[in-house]
């Protein structure tokens, strides 16, 4: 992850969540707190890996006291050569204040997407940021995807379940009381989808959050598809 065009206030946090662990290994899913461990979504029988990781806390209390209506809220078709300047428009057209924060905020998105891009070989990327204040995706499902990276920088995580429990909690829906996980915030989870060559996919939903009060900020991001919006060129319109 390069910080190079960052401000100095932004580098410093940049730098505070970088560490090492060992990769935990299971026969679906793959967890480590490092940025390779993404890349084993393309192992055999993986079905999901977790980037677990955390950023840091002042970053953390800025997103919370944010004002959900100042949240990037968008959705855009990407070449490798317009991420930077795409995410900053999604900013820009938030209003989210500028800052050492956003800046930050912004450069782990592009990090995210570049990760994204190369594991999945292509050059072209569908990005959208989401503020959710409903459920949602309140319903299990398979992702029809070959995959996806899912990553809330606020509130709740994505909720999932082994592939053990799949068709379970298909079937039950919002009855189901089986073993469930949680992708902790700022974790970055690459989950395999329908399209993907083992034809299997990580089960999932939206976490329930109606009528709490609660907003989540979700960073989504795809290969291109026929739902995808048309590339964008960066012309203003206004």
């Amino acid at each position: 992850m390069s910080a190079s065009h960052l401000s100095d206030a932004a580098r410093r946090l940049f730098t505070l969540y970088r560490k090492s662990s060992p990769v935990h290994e299971a026969s679906a899913i793959r967890c480590g707190e490092t940025a390779d461990i993404l890349s084993h979504i393309h192992k055999p029988g993986v079905e999901l890996a977790i980037w677990e990781r955390s950023l840091p806390d002042d970053f953390d209390r800025w997103l919370e006291n944010l004002d959900p209506d100042l949240l990037p809220d968008g959705r855009l078709l990407l070449p490798a050569n317009e991420v930077t300047r795409g995410i900053i428009r999604l900013f820009e057209d938030a209003g989210t204040p500028e800052g050492a924060m956003r800046d930050f905020l912004q450069q782990d998105i592009e990090t995210l997407a570049h990760l994204f891009m190369k594991i999945m070989r292509s050059d072209v990327l569908d990005i959208r940021l989401e503020t959710v204040r409903t459920d949602a995706c309140w319903k299990f499902h398979r992702d029809h995807v070959p995959a996806r990276l899912l990553c809330s920088y606020r509130g709740l995580g994505t909720e999932w379940v082994i592939p053990e429990a799949s068709s379970a909690a298909i079937a039950a829906q919002k009855e189901y009381t089986g073993p469930r996980q949680q992708l902790p915030r700022h974790a970055a989870g690459l989950f395999k989808g329908c399209c993907a060559d083992s034809g299997n996919g990580i089960v999932h939903r939206s976490p329930a959050i109606a009528d709490s009060g609660e907003v989540r900020l979700l960073l989504c991001l795809n290969l291109p598809s026929a739902s995808s919006p048309a590339l964008w060129k960066g012309a203003r319109s206004d």
